[in-house]
């Protein structure tokens, strides 16, 4: 359902996987420990910035995509590794090898590369809004860092996915309602059942 040939919205498709994504975690949380939210209280900034971020970075991600072919996409996005470094490093005082920071900065030339071909000064927009999401995310992957340390993995994928669900779900609520008939009549005429 998710894809570039699709024309709905970043935010239709954003809580579309963030539901689908919620449903499945609902599914498969007592192999996860269950769900728990123990400790929350104390960490709820923390919590707050992990769903925001994920839920911003996957508006971006899908507007990014949008505009993209899936190659330029990956290579955009595997900047998640850099602001991961970066982020771990400032934050939870990671440490990193030679290898890994040479692996790095061939990424990063890696993703130059890619926006600056054919003599184009001026870097892809979906390029940026995917180096975007993907930092967001890298913000969400770190404080989950923190929240692992109190909570169980079925209880932050809930807050992340639904979080993320029911913010955009909520800031778009009119978009999203009116573009949902239209990924059903998609889907159904894909899949080749009448609606």
């Amino acid at each position: 359902i998710l894809s570039s040939q699709i024309k709905t919205s970043s935010k239709t498709q954003t809580v579309v996987f963030s539901g689908c994504a919620s449903a499945l975690v609902l599914a498969v949380s007592p192999f996860l420990g269950g769900i728990s939210f123990q400790g929350i209280d104390k960490l709820w900034l923390i919590t707050i910035i992990m769903i925001t971020s994920q839920a911003i970075g996957s508006v971006l991600y899908f507007k990014g995509i949008e505009v993209l072919d899936s190659s330029t996409s990956q290579i955009a996005f595997s900047s998640f590794l850099i602001w991961g470094t970066f982020l771990s490093t400032v934050f939870l005082g990671s440490r990193f090898n030679i290898q890994q920071i040479l692996g790095i900065l061939i990424l990063l030339f890696a993703i130059l590369l890619v926006n600056y071909r054919q003599q184009v000064s001026k870097m892809n927009s979906g390029v940026l809004y995917v180096i975007t999401a993907a930092g967001l995310f890298a913000i969400s992957q770190v404080t989950s860092a923190e929240l692992s340390k109190t909570m169980s993995a079925g209880g932050y994928l809930i807050l992340a996915y639904l979080g993320s669900t029911l913010i955009i779900g909520t800031r778009y609520f009119r978009l999203v309602q009116k573009e949902l008939p239209f990924l059903k009549k998609i889907f159904s005429t894909k899949t080749g059942k009448a609606s």
